[in-house]
């Protein structure tokens, strides 16, 4: 994964670590050591300052970028961690678990604010919308849940696929969803949802007008 900046890649490693890498000379910069089960995700930070690994050991863990310490612990899981990445303004985390569940982090803190519950099997997937309002988490369990990034609250779900997600993201401007399937397919959602508040009032003045 390549850093904002273009200037870094990190990996990960079934040995427990994940390196960072200089993009110009392909030299070696940090590894980064501490879990003590495969690292299965790791993302930069928007300032390209800070990296988010999440690990099989049930935790994810911060680290900075330059020397490659780690600064804080996301501990609580109770599964493997399976994916790990910040918001677009880098003062939230959201990470993903085996055990169906999500968690929203505080990243300046590593304080927990809620989980997300709803899944029934593992998230293979959670990340933030562009514009912040929103988190998608898509499961192995055949489907994808529309959250509140602010409040956790779930708004919708997506999908109901018999096979498992294996992604979901966003469109870069928040009002598309796309989802993955082990099937073979992907799926595209208008998203009304994610539209910016002023363009919801906006839609719901002409939904009361027609009526």
């Amino acid at each position: 994964m390549f850093s904002p900046n273009e200037e870094f890649v990190v990996t990960t490693s079934t040995d427990s670590t994940a390196r960072v890498w200089d993009t110009n000379t392909g030299r070696s910069l940090a590894v980064l050591r501490g879990h003590t089960g495969s690292v299965n995700s790791a993302r930069f930070s928007p300032d390209s300052e800070f990296v988010i690994t999440g690990s099989a050991d049930n935790t994810a863990r911060i680290w900075e970028v330059a020397p490659g310490h780690s600064t804080t612990i996301l501990s609580g899981h109770t599964e493997a961690v399976t994916s790990a990445i910040f918001n677009t303004d880098g003062k939230w985390i959201v990470t993903g678990n085996a055990d169906g569940t999500a968690q929203v982090w505080d990243a300046s803190t590593g304080a927990p604010k809620f989980d997300l519950r709803g899944h029934t099997k593992p998230i293979t997937s959670a990340l933030f919308s562009p514009n912040g309002q929103w988190v998608i988490t898509a499961s192995a369990d055949g489907t994808a849940h529309l959250w509140e990034a602010a409040t956790g609250r779930s708004v919708i779900v997506l999908n109901e696929d018999t096979a498992p997600l294996t992604s979901a993201a966003f469109s870069p401007d928040s009002k598309r969803i796309v989802t993955a399937s082990a099937d073979g397919t992907a799926r595209l959602f208008a998203c009304e949802l994610c539209r910016p508040l002023v363009d919801l009032l906006i839609l719901a003045d002409t939904r009361v007008t027609r009526d």
